[in-house]
């Protein structure tokens, strides 16, 4: 059990902290604090999801778009394991690669590509998306603790 006393010694009179952990409390509360994560993971997961599928489509309709390699291989994935969740979106296929391994990198980041941009597409296609979401995705984390502490 954590202890916490305040004293004084014979030899100061300034305060003396002491702080004793039990072996078996701590291991209780890490316990509970591994059931807290997953509790917040499980709450977290399908709000991201629903976030990473909003990017998905909001960057799809702003990314250049000729013969729609890029538009047709966006995708989004959520993966959770024990110690995290992640989750991903873009724009990837085997077409996209043998097309060359930095198509998408420089239609991303390059304002004047070679390929022009057209009728409002353009480049940062998937860094603008992301930026307009992150007070959705704090407030996903905001949520999910919530719903923790509430239990």
């Amino acid at each position: 059990m954590a202890a916490l006393g305040f004293g004084s010694t014979s030899s100061s009179l300034s305060p003396k902290v002491q702080l004793k952990l039990d072996p078996a409390n701590f291991k209780r509360m890490s316990q509970k604090m591994r059931r807290s994560l997953n509790m917040a993971f499980d709450t977290a997961v399908p709000l991201l999801r629903q976030i990473a599928k909003e990017i998905k489509a909001e960057s799809q309709s702003i990314v250049p778009y000729r013969e729609g390699l890029l538009h047709d291989n966006a995708f989004y994935k959520v993966r959770r394991n024990p110690k995290s969740i992640v989750a991903q979106v873009g724009y990837h296929s085997e077409e996209v690669v043998n097309r060359g391994f930095y198509y998408a990198w420089i239609q991303h980041e390059t304002p004047d590509p070679p390929w022009q941009h057209t009728d409002g597409r353009r480049y940062k296609y998937l860094s603008e998306p992301i930026e307009r979401r992150e007070d959705d995705i704090d407030k996903l984390w905001r949520i999910a603790f919530s719903e923790v502490w509430k239990g």
